[in-house]
């Protein structure tokens, strides 16, 4: 059961106006927001993806979404869809579609996409019959800058087709549906053990179907679909299955036909070849055969609507995921074959090679020999001046090799080489040829090693010395004192907040079910943030700066909360102190001015214009702290410009009714709470009360934090 047409989402803020399409595990629906212009606030559509299993979830008739089933599969896919959300979130490329932000309703969660109305590049195909190989070579280079870009971010596609790949209305590309994509670590292993999909038949590989081959960081199977979308491309037709290309040869007759030039073909066969390293090791190889030293390539923009028997393209979950109307020439496939075929040798310079090229010198230094002393037709003669050219060769490339400390390997390799003939013709052929003995390999090694280790050890020794000296620097610079934190000279104010009790969530009926019911709590005494951490504090602590809009005094964000502990941990080091992120109780109380708290709605106000950046007024970036009025405590900016992180885990459903004394949330959870309105946001989500949640590893160009001790 899909939302009906008009349902309001995020207090109004998005409405539905139709389903785009549906999958195993996901609905997208298109829908509208108001932005402000200058003729005041116009629709502008976007694309909303919602979570929901046909198999375990059923919808009631408000809309709210429940589980039918016990075993928490619900619960695991939706994690994989929130995942799903942050990936593509960290993903900003011109080729990628643009999502603007994730968030819960309804018992299940969304996240918002720009809406892509130029429709598929599949539908453009279709309509032209096929492409010509230069347009082909020009729309090559956008796919492939996209696909490296996800590369470069350890995410792979694992679906890519012309269907995936939308055109936008300025005729750029982009590319769609990432719900088999995979993210991976840092040590090539994928974030969670669910499978990865089989893709589609004609552009999956075949190690795609191998249960085997799913756990480490492979571009070779993007690639792999990124040479059959081009394929397609260039004849109009659907890919052979990998399997058939195994079995029968690629295809090459398919291209010939069409009078496609021999380089086109050579770097399309190696893309599709079926084993995966006999492919391109990286995008950048496969466009660098593609269209490398071509004329030039580039072709008028093109528009093309979808076709009215096309459905807009979905973005799922899963292999068996598909929009509402798919095309039966390019069906999943569960078949996978019994084994991955076997490996052709990768291309690589090795010592053999090396002794090649020594090889090829030889001959010329030979030559050069019998020009300069003439030709003995002695036999003995000859063999002596071929060992003396094989020497001499052998000593200048050694001596050139080992003046770079990492081939000092190789360099030794052929001074050994050298050995051979200093050690069978010293005193015999080598002193009549020379009038000297051979130098000795081992003593010029020796004296390239002692020059290298000279110098390593001068540059330790002047790295020892500046470390001592930027560390006395900070150690004069960085401290805490009568209540201002200081880091490298960057200062962080901290406001006393004297201990109290108050009543805290709120009965507006405006206010969301998790602020209710109102409660007393009773705090001891703290001291928290006057402003929210600043990029500049962030990055003179952990020495980079992950914030989407940049500037010194505005807030830092695009953090998670593990980043927070990561960043807390270090200035604790610091200094010595024990700062930490604020309860919610904390945060609640001081946001509605302490003792001092005159009840307004808003952090110091009634009025959010008076005292937060919110959508109405930020222009959609954050802002400098303090530049809006503080509350009663001198505190700026808990109403608006980011939203903060707090400690406490969140509690799924309503507060507790009963008196608390220092509050401290949960003892365990999923996700972690966060407080404040911010710039991206309305005012709904601006009050005092206001809270929301997510994983601790969730980022967002809204989210930062704010110190407590």
């Amino acid at each position: 059961m899909q939302l009906t047409n008009g349902t309001l989402l995020q207090g109004g803020k998005y409405r539905i106006e139709s389903v785009l399409g549906q999958g195993a595990y996901g609905i997208t629906y298109l829908a509208t927001t108001k932005v402000k212009g200058e003729l005041g606030y116009v629709p502008v559509k976007m694309t909303i993806k919602e979570f929901f299993s046909k198999e375990l979830n059923t919808r009631k008739s408000d809309g709210y979404v429940s589980e039918v089933s016990s075993d928490s599969l619900a619960g695991k896919y939706s994690n994989m869809f929130l995942r799903e959300a942050r990936n593509l979130s960290h993903l900003k490329h011109d080729g990628i579609v643009n999502v603007l932000e994730a968030f819960s309703e309804n018992n299940t969660h969304y996240y918002v996409m720009e809406y892509v109305d130029g429709g598929s590049l599949d539908a453009y195909i279709r309509s032209k019959g096929r492409l010509s190989e230069r347009e082909t070579l020009s729309l090559a280079r956008q796919i492939g800058s996209a696909l490296a870009f996800m590369h470069e971010n350890k995410m792979l596609h694992l679906d890519l087709k012309p269907k995936n790949i939308m055109l936008r209305a300025d005729g750029t590309l982009c590319l769609i549906d990432f719900g088999l994509s995979k993210q991976y670590e840092a040590d090539g292993e994928p974030e969670s053990s669910t499978t990865i999909g089989l893709g589609t038949p004609g552009y999956a590989p075949l190690e795609q179907g191998d249960s085997d081959d799913r756990k480490t960081f492979a571009p070779t199977l993007d690639i792999y679909a990124f040479g059959a979308t081009l394929f397609k491309m260039l004849t109009g037709k659907t890919p052979p299955r990998s399997s058939d290309i195994f079995n029968e040869g690629f295809p090459e007759e398919a291209l010939l036909s069409l009078e496609i030039s021999a380089e086109t073909i050579s770097a399309i066969r190696h893309a599709m070849s079926p084993r995966k390293g006999d492919r391109p090791q990286t995008v950048e190889e496969f466009l660098k055969e593609l269209v490398e030293d071509r004329d030039d390539i580039d072709v008028d923009s093109w528009d093309v609507k979808e076709s009215d028997d096309d459905s807009s393209e979905d973005t799922e979950l899963t292999d068996d995921a598909t929009p509402l109307e798919e095309d039966p020439s390019e069906e999943k496939s569960n078949e996978a074959p019994d084994s991955e075929p076997g490996k052709t040798p990768a291309k690589s310079l090795n010592k053999r090679l090396l002794y090649g090229v020594v090889g090829g010198l030889l001959a010329a230094v030979v030559a050069v020999l019998c020009i300069l002393w003439g030709i003995d037709n002695s036999e003995k003669r000859k063999a002596a001046e071929s060992d003396q050219a094989q020497y001499l060769s052998l000593i200048t490339s050694a001596d050139s090799l080992s003046k770079v400390e990492s081939s000092l390997p190789e360099a030794m390799a052929l001074y050994d080489s050298a050995a051979v003939f200093e050690t069978q013709y010293a005193g015999t052929r080598f002193s009549d040829l020379f009038g000297q003995n051979a130098l000795s390999s081992s003593s010029r090694v020796q004296s390239q090693i002692d020059s290298i280790a000279k110098v390593r050890q001068q540059e330790a020794e002047e790295k020892h010395r500046r470390e001592l000296a930027e560390a006395e620097r900070k150690r004069r610079e960085t401290g805490y004192s009568n209540g201002i934190l200081k880091v490298n000279s960057i200062e962080y104010p901290m406001v006393y907040v004297s201990g109290g009790s108050f009543m805290m969530g709120s009965d507006d009926i405006e206010a969301y079910s998790d602020q209710k019911p109102v409660h007393r709590v009773t705090l001891s005494s703290y001291r928290i943030g006057k402003y929210e951490v600043t990029q500049e504090l962030w990055e003179a602590v952990m020495g980079s700066n992950p914030s989407c809009f940049k500037g010194s005094r505005r807030p830092v964000e695009n953090v998670s909360w593990d980043d927070c502990q990561t960043f807390i941990r270090k200035l604790n080091s610091l200094t010595g102190q024990t700062f930490k992120l604020p309860t919610e109780a904390q945060w609640e109380f001081a946001a509605r001015g302490g003792n001092s708290s005159k009840g307004y709605k808003y952090s110091g106000s009634n009025y959010i214009d008076n005292v937060g950046w919110y959508y109405d007024n930020s222009g959609s970036t954050s802002h400098n702290v303090g530049t809006k009025s503080p509350n009663e405590l001198g505190i700026y900016d808990m109403s608006g410009n980011v939203r903060e992180w707090c400690r406490d885990w969140y509690g799924y459903g309503t507060y507790s009714s009963s008196s608390q004394v220092d509050p401290e949330g949960p003892s365990a959870g999923s996700e972690r709470v966060y407080r404040g309105g911010s710039w991206r946001f309305n005012a709904r989500d601006c009050p005092v009360s206001y809270r929301s949640s997510n994983s601790p590893d969730f980022r967002y160009s809204n989210l930062g934090l704010r110190l407590c001790l």
